[in-house]
């Protein structure tokens, strides 16, 4: 009976000893029996702690000084399925250090001073999904190096200063969804290499070095459907053809340096529902600026600094359900903006931070936001101030009454020469000017439209001018053509609109003559004066041809050094040729050449005796 006393407490402690052989749980760790989770984070750690519990799911060994990583602690741990091991000192990989780790799904290295992948290095991973190498020290992606990666689905190499990627670097992962590439040091971007992820759904990529992006890059990816462009903070242009054969549904834009939104890029996506331009240096949205977006559900025009949107910018959208104008330096929004079309049913109509001058032009907007009650709230007064006190904005929807008590008046347009004496004829290199008087209540916006084609230029109280070639709209209602051409001759029109409505006038410009260096005399201008008075303004004479007068001395140099080189090679032609006449020697007065012809007897061996022909030349 004793001795079964004995024997029970030498039974338990000998399970408690197998337990622990078989992988207890480390002192620096914490270990969750029931979601078999293993934590160590945070702990000072310098390798990764033997005897973990083998049956462990997950191992979070983050924010620690771990410098290797050599195996030994993972070789039994065949039932890891997550493993994280990010913001430690790894700078070095065995070879086959996680070949035991079969299960293995999610592998997260991000934070580290990892300088090579070799091919060897994710050995033993044929389930492994996810892998994660932000923000470590690779300089260079050799080929094949992800090919035993087949289950592969996500992989990061974000923030490392990688200065090449082989055009191979990326094979043997055809089941890849989703790719991260930002911030490198690449001076070719590898879109050969990226192309070979044909089977791509969300790409992102983010570079600072670039200033285009070349058309097709993305050529034969027709699988994918998010592309995320940001922080190209050198990106200046797009390609027409830089979206051609995508079927996308996302695009962002976010932080590039496009100055105007890409038109002639966008109108390939015409599955696109989400079109992302936040913090672009766009200042005015343009007429049927996303027409060809049928589909386009959300849209991100917001920290901009736009002054202004034009009639028809957002004309088409009809399925728009969000749209952000916020944080951007608009003082009103007009109702034709939509278009002649309806405003769509948004759900989210985002206005907040612009410096809303709320009178009786946003009457339409109040009526919208009645809707959209979160929005709503989010619109304040810039204009009128608060009579109680102007540092605390009113809310557009505490302002019904004042809105409800104000008339808004429709423009009325004129347009004329700046100068009373001038005509619609004007001779070549003329500088002229327009002017548009347009009034209302408020005072209206005044666009120029002319023979430039697309577009058009636009004044507002937030510029002094907008310029566009030799074109300039100066404050407050001037158009100035510098120097005219003959293409200049045409209609400009003056559109002026405010929230009860639109005008417009046109006057018509001939130019006649040929170009030559313009004289200031000519100049149309307001009371005959130069209208140009500041640097800004002024022409650049360099620009232009130069005249007959001036062109004559250098014409003249040019024959007489071609005509002196034509005569030196004539002569030194003659003087050879008879040279070579005098060196040649006679063959007498008898001079000919002699025909022997053959013998055409059949008989005898020798043949006949041939037959001397003598021509005399």
């Amino acid at each position: 009976m004793v001795a079964t006393k004995t024997a029970a407490p030498a039974a338990v402690l000998l399970v408690l000893l197998a337990l622990h052989g078989a992988g207890g749980c480390p002192k620096q760790c914490k270990c969750d029996a029931k979601t078999q989770e293993v934590a160590c984070t945070g702990k000072g750690l310098t390798e990764i702690p033997f005897g973990l519990p083998v049956d462990s799911k997950r191992l979070l060994i983050t924010d620690n000084s771990i410098a290797e990583v050599t195996g030994r602690q993972l070789s039994k741990l065949s039932l890891l399925e997550c493993l994280r091991l990010s913001n430690n000192k790894i700078s070095k990989i065995h070879s086959g250090a996680f070949k035991k780790l079969v299960r293995l799904r999610s592998l997260l290295l991000a934070g580290n001073n990892l300088t090579m992948i070799y091919k060897n290095t994710f050995d033993g991973l044929d389930n492994l999904t996810e892998l994660d190498l932000n923000s470590n020290n690779l300089l260079l992606l050799q080929e094949n190096i992800f090919s035993n990666l087949p289950s592969l689905k996500t992989l990061k190499l974000g923030d490392n200063p990688l200065i090449f990627v082989q055009e191979k670097a990326f094979k043997g992962l055809p089941g890849l969804k989703e790719f991260v590439m930002k911030n490198t040091n690449v001076t070719i971007m590898p879109y050969t290499a990226i192309r070979s992820l044909s089977g791509l759904v969300t790409l992102r990529l983010s570079q600072d070095n670039f200033d285009t992006i070349q058309d097709r890059p993305f050529k034969g990816m027709t699988k994918l459907r998010e592309l995320y462009l940001t922080d190209w903070k050198k990106l200046t242009s797009l390609g027409d053809d830089v979206f051609r054969g995508l079927n996308l549904e996302v695009l962002s834009l976010k932080r590039a340096q496009l100055t105007t939104v890409p038109v002639k890029a966008l109108r390939r996506l015409r599955h696109l529902t989400k079109l992302v331009l936040t913090g672009l240096p766009i200042k005015r949205l343009m007429r049927n600026s996303f027409k060809k977006l049928p589909k386009l559900v959300e849209l991100y025009v917001n920290d901009m600094g736009l002054i202004s949107v034009s009639a028809s910018a957002f004309y088409g959208l009809k399925k728009l359900k969000i749209l952000d104008l916020s944080k951007n330096h608009l003082t009103t929004l007009y109702r034709d903006c939509f278009g002649p079309s309806a405003v769509p049913s948004l759900q989210v109509f985002n206005l907040a931070e612009n410096p809303w001058n709320c009178n009786c032009e946003l009457q339409w907007l109040m009526e919208v936001l009645r809707t959209i009650p979160e929005s709503g709230n989010s619109v304040y007064c810039e204009e009128p101030p608060n009579p109680d006190d102007p540092a605390i904005l009113i809310p557009l929807r505490n302002m019904t009454a004042q809105i409800a008590a104000q008339s808004c008046k429709p423009p009325t347009v004129s347009v004329r020469f700046g100068d009373p004496d001038a005509n619609e004829t004007v001779k070549v290199g003329a500088t002229v000017v327009i002017h548009c008087n347009a009034t209302g209540d408020p005072a209206p916006i005044i666009e120029w439209g002319g023979p430039w084609g697309n577009g058009r230029l636009t004044i507002s109280t937030h510029n002094e001018y907008e310029e566009k070639n030799h074109y300039l709209a100066l404050n407050p209602d001037a158009l100035v053509v510098r120097e005219v051409k003959g293409k200049d001759s045409g209609n400009y029109t003056c559109y002026a609109r405010n929230g009860a409505g639109t005008a417009q006038a046109i006057i018509q410009l001939r130019v006649q003559g040929k170009m030559k260096n313009p004289d200031p005399e000519q100049r149309v201008g307001r009371n005959g004066n130069n209208p140009f008075t500041n640097s800004t303004l002024q022409s650049n004479q360099s620009d232009y041809p130069a005249t007959f007068d001036q062109l004559f001395p250098i014409l003249l140099g040019s024959i007489l050094m071609g005509s002196g080189t034509f005569l030196a090679v004539v002569i030194l032609c003659l003087i050879v040729f008879l040279i070579l006449s005098k060196a040649k020697k006679p063959r007498g007065p008898d001079l000919g050449d002699e025909y022997v012809a053959a013998s055409h007897d059949s008989g005898g061996a020798g043949g006949g005796k041939g037959r001397k022909l003598r021509t005399k030349i």
